[in-house]
């Protein structure tokens, strides 16, 4: 965390917020106390917010699925009700360049576009392409995701109000692909679940 604080606040012009999502107090103890040793304009740059974890009713082991709380950034819809746009980062990504050159790609999407991604670096062997999107898949370390589309996802298809509850389908679908065997880690289960759109 300590590498993604300060590269972020380093090469950040004009950062914003930064949503700490966690299942210990320590942690955005620990960040506070991080950017506190920076320079005064990086420290304003850049406001903490905390936030709980959230996993769906009855589902809290999830956290423990694959890596410790990997599985949370695929409920962030949910966990951050009142956000609109989140640029997800996992913690080993460093910035080269200011992370607002990235935001901007959110004025690319079209009106309907949920989610941009890289495509990943290398392949693991023997993959089903079945569960890749768009057969190669892409990179969930960085995501620019518009969270509003996410929880609105579906509510127009037919029969979905049957099966899911007004903004439930996207809980749903991660619930349902959890499911799958062949998918051994959080990013699979992303590209899975956009390969079936």
């Amino acid at each position: 965390m300590f590498a993604l604080d300060r590269f972020l606040l380093l090469t950040c012009k004009r950062c914003g917020r930064l949503h700490v999502i966690s299942n210990s107090q320590e942690v955005f103890t620990h960040v506070t106390r991080l950017r506190e040793t920076f320079p005064a304009h990086h420290r304003e740059a850049l406001t903490l917010m905390p936030h709980d974890i959230w996993y769906p009713a009855d589902h809290a082991h999830l956290a423990a699925k694959y890596r410790p709380c990997s599985t949370q950034r695929l409920f962030l819809p949910q966990a951050l009700p009142d956000v609109e746009l989140v640029m997800y980062v996992d913690t080993d990504v460093l910035f080269l360049r200011p992370p607002e050159q990235l935001w901007r790609e959110f004025d690319n999407f079209n009106s309907e576009q949920l989610l941009a991604a890289a495509p990943p670096v290398f392949m693991r062997e023997g993959r089903d392409e079945s569960t890749l999107f768009n057969k190669r898949g892409f990179n969930a370390g960085l995501l620019l995701l518009n969270l509003t589309r996410m929880r609105r996802w579906g509510e127009r298809g037919e029969g979905t109000e049957e099966r899911w509850g007004e903004g439930e389908r996207w809980v749903g679908e991660v619930l349902d692909a959890l499911k799958n065997p062949n998918l051994d880690s959080d990013q699979d289960l992303l590209n899975y679940i956009f390969n079936q759109m």
